[in-house]
């Protein structure tokens, strides 16, 4: 009985070991299958979303998401039609398909389309920066639907899909967000192969955010090949920066849900500009840079808000920060002072911190007051610490929040204070005031 207890303890000690065993040896053949699988070599990194790569010589639309291990998986493949002409689209009317990096920047619905382009359409940002700059022009580039049978290179320019292939992408497609990269023909190659492509522009990404973390202009300039030229909004978030470094303000620039993409010797990194200022973060909108490889590495060649009206989003979100940092600072002072005031009994000042239409407790400001007054009578050596602060402001008002320990030779007590804000002739005061004790 004993012998038979041995074995089935030994059998179900070695169970969950042999299973973890071999979902570990699983997992780690998966990856090292998923390495070794072509893909093509213009994707290079999606934080998040998907990717669109169109083949014109074998007509295929591919589309890829990344796994979250910085690999790619195909999640959709399609037959497509392209231009009926041969090559990359340089002028309006040559019936040639862009080829590039490009941006989807309009959804059309069956309603606004003529039965020839199906039941939607996708418009996408040809000419982009590159394309202008290279003198090529044209317009009204779409991937969309068809009500004729498709067929291979009969398209004027666009990339037509069937309408039930065109119905399926709608899923993957994000305006403004998804790369759609065209291309003669992809090369493909294993995984594991783009990762010194994709190190080398995350390295580059991360200086151009240390450039402007530091608000270093000419380590900024350093990085684009004209520094003269497509610096959108640098200067402003330089200026901001050196202000706030002054202020002794503390705050961050980062980026965000990355994509890196690449056709060619060009590439485009477009990234989320996460801005944070006194610990209060806010999307800047997305940046679209267009690198440039040479000799010596990547420069930029271009630089784009994506869409274009994230440009004013920018600067509202620098604004914002900025009067707010401000705010704050000026609402930390003014505790400050209501503290100390408090503290050494000076009720004069003490007063001066409080707005005339201040109410609390069924009292108005000259009732607080006095009320005030008589504690302190009663009341040596008062010590206030403040805890866990949180501040918010927002249109001339604010609220404050926080941990109060009160210590006095009479009386000591522990809880939350809150401290509605308003600011009147530019300096912030008290208007309401509420305390609520901590529960033991």
């Amino acid at each position: 009985m004993a012998l038979r207890n041995l074995k089935y303890l030994i059998i179900t000690s070695f169970v969950p070991l042999f299973l973890f065993l071999f979902v570990f040896h699983s997992h780690a053949t998966t990856q090292a299958v998923q390495q070794q699988q072509t893909i093509p070599d213009c994707l290079v990194a999606l934080s998040s979303g998907h990717a669109v790569v169109v083949d014109k010589k074998v007509q295929k639309l591919f589309i890829y998401h990344s796994d979250g291990n910085g690999l790619f998986d195909k999640v959709y493949e399609s037959a497509c039609s392209t231009g009926k002409n041969q090559g990359a689209k340089t002028v309006e009317g040559d019936s040639k398909t862009p080829e590039g990096i490009f941006f989807p920047t309009k959804l059309f619905a069956k309603n606004q389309l003529s039965s020839i382009y199906g039941p939607m359409a996708f418009h996408i940002d040809y000419p982009n920066i590159l394309d202008r700059k290279a003198g090529k022009n044209g317009n009204n580039i779409w991937i969309h639907g068809t009500n004729k049978t498709l067929r291979p290179f009969q398209s004027n320019g666009c990339v037509a899909l069937t309408n039930k292939n065109i119905k399926r992408i709608f899923n993957y497609i994000s305006l403004n967000k998804t790369p759609i990269i065209i291309e003669d023909s992809i090369n493909w190659v294993p995984q594991d192969t783009r990762f010194s492509t994709k190190s080398s522009l995350e390295h580059f990404l991360d200086s151009w955010i240390t450039a402007a973390m530091e608000g270093n202009g000419k380590a900024l300039d350093s990085l684009y090949e004209d520094p003269n030229a497509g610096k959108q909004n640098c200067n402003l978030l330089i200026k901001k920066i050196k202000s706030w470094e002054t202020a002794n303000i503390p705050f961050s620039v980062k980026a965000g849900d990355i994509s890196i993409v690449r056709n060619g010797k060009f590439a485009v990194i477009l990234f989320d500009q996460i801005l944070s200022v006194n610990n209060i973060s806010r999307h800047g909108g997305y940046r679209k840079l267009f690198l440039k490889e040479n000799q010596n590495g990547w420069l930029i060649v271009g630089d784009a808000f994506q869409p274009p009206a994230a440009e004013r989003l920018f600067a509202n979100t620098l604004n914002t920060l900025d009067r707010t940092a401000s705010d704050h600072k000026a609402i930390e002072g003014l505790l400050e002072r209501w503290v100390k005031s408090w503290e050494t009994g000076n009720m004069e000042d003490y007063r001066s911190c409080y707005s005339q239409d201040f109410t609390a407790r069924g009292m108005n400001l000259d009732s607080w007051i006095s009320y005030k007054t008589g504690l302190k009578k009663h009341n040596e050596n008062i010590r206030i610490g403040i805890d866990d602060l949180k501040l918010s402001s927002g249109r001339d008002r604010g609220l404050s929040v926080f941990t109060q320990k009160y210590d006095s030779s009479n009386y000591n007590a522990t809880g939350i204070k809150k401290l509605r804000l308003k600011k009147a002739g530019g300096e912030w005061k008290i208007y309401r005031e509420t305390w609520t004790a901590s529960k033991e």
